[in-house]
Parts: structure tokens; C-alpha cells; sequence
């Protein structure tokens, strides 16, 4: 079987929510199945360190998702994985407005945005 190329897709990892459910993803996809890869616009935060040593990061070396998005654009381009997943809203957003294009550019990709959760379920 061959394996998917799958390129997680988030502005750093300092902790919290959004941060430490794509690390968890990451560390627990079957290996045998995916090739993972991370897009960081900045390579800080605490869970870097947590990340098992067969991800392949990749660094763009830009503080704001505004100012970085046509440089992630072009990298997606160049890595051309399999799956793009995309952690955080403000990212989302951005992302969203040019997969029109990139469908165009590279018809395989599939994208897929995490979205908060409906966890804040009220009872009456």
C-alpha cells in the first residue's frame, strides 16, 4: 500500500487547544499508512519537543498568517502531499480563499480544517 503524503498545516505550537490536538494527531497516525509532515510559519512553542522524531517539519520563518500565507501557499505547492490539515480558524480562513487555485495547480490534494468542537453542550 502506498502511503499519503499528509502536510499538517499550523502557525507555531506553543500550548493550547488547537496546538496540542494536532500534535496528538500527528503522534498517533499510523505510520504504515501516512508520511507526516508540519508546516510551522514560526518553529516555536513548548510541544515541538513532544513530536515524534519521523515528522518532517518545515519551517517558513514568518510571525503572522497574514504575511505568510502566499509563502505556505508556494510550500504546499512544492511538498504536493495527499492531505493538507489545516489547525486553527485565522488560518482556516486564509487557506480557504485560494484552494479554488490550488485545485486548479494540484487536483490530488484534499483539505481538511479543523473546526472547534461541539463540546460546550448546555443542558436545561
Amino acid at each position: 500500500m502506498k502511503k499519503l503524503d499528509i502536510l499538517f498545516l499550523m502557525p507555531q505550537l506553543h500550548r493550547g487547544g488547537a496546538e496540542g490536538v494536532i500534535v496528538n494527531i500527528i503522534n498517533n497516525l499510523d505510520r504504515e499508512r501516512f508520511r507526516v509532515n508540519l508546516l510551522l510559519f514560526q518553529k516555536r512553542g513548548d510541544l515541538i519537543d513532544s513530536l515524534r522524531d519521523d515528522v518532517n517539519i518545515y519551517t517558513l520563518n514568518i510571525d503572522m498568517v497574514s504575511k505568510g500565507i502566499f509563502k505556505a501557499l508556494y510550500k504546499i505547492y512544492k511538498i504536493y502531499p495527499d492531505i493538507v490539515f489545516s489547525g486553527i480558524s485565522n488560518l482556516n480562513i486564509y487557506l480557504s480563499a485560494f484552494i479554488p487555485i490550488l485545485k486548479i495547480l494540484r487536483a490530488k490534494i484534499k483539505y481538511i480544517a479543523k473546526t472547534k468542537g461541539l463540546s460546550n453542550n448546555k443542558s436545561s
